[in-house]
């Protein structure tokens, strides 16, 4: 029930909220390249250093955690069956169901704004929703699965009622995207100090985030922040590492696309059988 109540009310505030801000804070369209530059030179200087060293760190971290990373989305294990009795994981626009700010229109806007997605675009290529994981040998996969950033995520009540869907990179990596923070929430909030941007997993770098990526309470210096982990720069609520996985192709519940599925408990015989008969491996944490 607990998870139900916050879920409930990050989606109602999510949604009454943007259409209740005066509209000379909301914006859509490209965030200019000044914007971002303005932001890593604010990191910048409070770490005394110049503006190009606190860009290389961060274009370097962003595609360490890329490069290291595991791509995954969180569903429901009940979203989940169906996603294979269909054959393919659906969006918000096909199901008309969300687990996150249910907003079509917002959401269309955001999708022309940050990947030049029409309104007339066919609802199956539309992107599915997703974010960076440590990798599977990283000790601390399991903890950010369970209580990392993005996992109220997913339908149901109880963590047992919820799963991870991990992606093969390579079959999906040329039809991803990312953003540094959820790209819903941040990519309107321009007063807050958030500039979101998206940019191709293939051209990994800084490309403008929430507030307070980097700052002195997180990391105490620049070798702190070089040698920070994923679940170190991102570590709660929709403060993850974004991604956006597009076209319908890329959505195919198959093991070409899929590489394994997480539970936090062991799923029924029946979802057992399904994920076995798609060639599907899985495993409980």
């Amino acid at each position: 029930m607990k998870s139900n109540f916050y879920l409930n009310a990050f989606n109602n505030f999510t949604s009454d909220y943007f259409r209740l801000i005066p509209s000379k804070y909301v914006t859509f369209g490209v965030t200019p390249p000044k914007k971002i530059n303005s932001q890593i030179d604010g990191y910048a200087k409070q770490y005394g250093v110049t503006f190009d060293e606190m860009k290389l760190t961060l274009d370097n971290k962003i595609s360490e955690f890329i490069s290291d990373g595991e791509f995954g989305t969180r569903k429901g294990v009940s979203t989940l069956e169906k996603c294979l009795d269909s054959g393919s994981i659906k969006n918000q626009f096909e199901t008309g169901t969300t687990s996150g700010a249910k907003d079509p229109s917002l959401r269309a806007d955001v999708e022309l704004d940050l990947f030049d997605i029409d309104a007339d675009s066919p609802y199956s290529d539309r992107p599915i929703y997703g974010m960076v994981f440590p990798s599977l040998d990283d000790p601390n996969f399991n903890q950010y699965a369970k209580s990392g950033p993005g996992a109220f995520y997913g339908r149901g009540s109880d963590l047992s009622d919820k799963c991870i869907i991990l992606f093969n990179k390579d079959a999906v990596f040329d039809n991803t995207s990312y953003t540094i923070g959820d790209s819903l929430v941040f990519s309107v909030l321009i007063y807050s100090g958030a500039c979101v941007e998206a940019s191709p997993v293939s051209n990994p770098e800084f490309c403008g985030s929430f507030n307070g990526l980097v700052s002195p309470s997180k990391f105490s210096d620049m070798n702190d922040i070089n040698n920070a982990s994923l679940s170190d720069m991102f570590s709660k609520g929709t403060r993850y590492l974004e991604l956006q996985v597009h076209g319908s192709d890329a959505h195919q519940m198959n093991s070409t696309n899929i590489k394994e599925v997480i539970f936090y408990a062991e799923p029924s015989k029946s979802l057992q059988k399904k994920l076995k008969k798609a060639n599907i491996p899985w495993k409980v944490i």
